[in-house]
């Protein structure tokens, strides 16, 4: 009966080493997949920058026109002043022209912010894009070392396994259940 103990204590450290080598193939995965979300997070805020960025351009490059379609207007109520008939319209003209160019401050005003708020969105995205380059690099660094990691570990498992083999060979098969499923329940 001792040597029987004795050989399930054997058998026991081995699986331990088994199941040590097991929870190491499966945590392998689950770290790459922990990196691939954060690539995918910086690449999510990559996109985020960049589409900002772009708007803002667009909205700054509308104000300009806009500006442009403000000035093209003060010149040409610049030229119906010169030829006003009286003095009302005259007044008129004038009164339209401010407006126009307080119109015309406020629009270049609002460009100058979009084209403030694109500037900074795009150097938001210039480091992020040198962020998500370095988390791609480090990811096809980590996955290669893994490949490697998990054959190795794959034959220290298929070495033990062999071990074990031989290790169970002569135990009375009712101790060898009773441990098997010991093992499978407990862990």
């Amino acid at each position: 009966v001792n040597k029987v103990i004795e050989k399930l204590l054997s058998v026991q450290e081995l699986d331990e080493d088994i199941l040590a080598v097991k929870r190491k193939l499966a945590a392998g995965p689950a770290r790459l997949k922990d990196e691939e979300d954060r690539l995918e997070r910086h690449r999510d805020v990559l996109a985020d920058a960049t589409r900002t960025a772009k708007e803002a351009m667009r909205v700054a490059d509308r104000k300009n026109g806009e500006v442009e379609g403000v000035d093209n207007k003060i010149k040409d109520l610049t030229g119906k002043l010169n030829t006003a008939r009286t003095n009302k319209e005259y007044e008129a003209l004038k009164t339209e022209i401010a407006g126009q160019k307080a119109d015309r401050e406020i629009l270049e005003e609002e460009a100058l912010q979009q084209w403030s708020v694109g500037e900074e969105r795009e150097a938001e995205a210039a480091v992020e894009e040198k962020k998500v380059s370095e988390l791609e690099t480090e990811l096809e660094e980590r996955r290669r070392e893994w490949e490697q990691q998990s054959k190795e570990l794959e034959t220290k498992l298929a070495e033990l396994n062999e071990i074990r083999k031989g290790r169970v060979t002569g135990l009375p098969p009712k101790w060898l259940m009773s441990y098997e499923r010991l093992l499978e329940s407990q862990g």
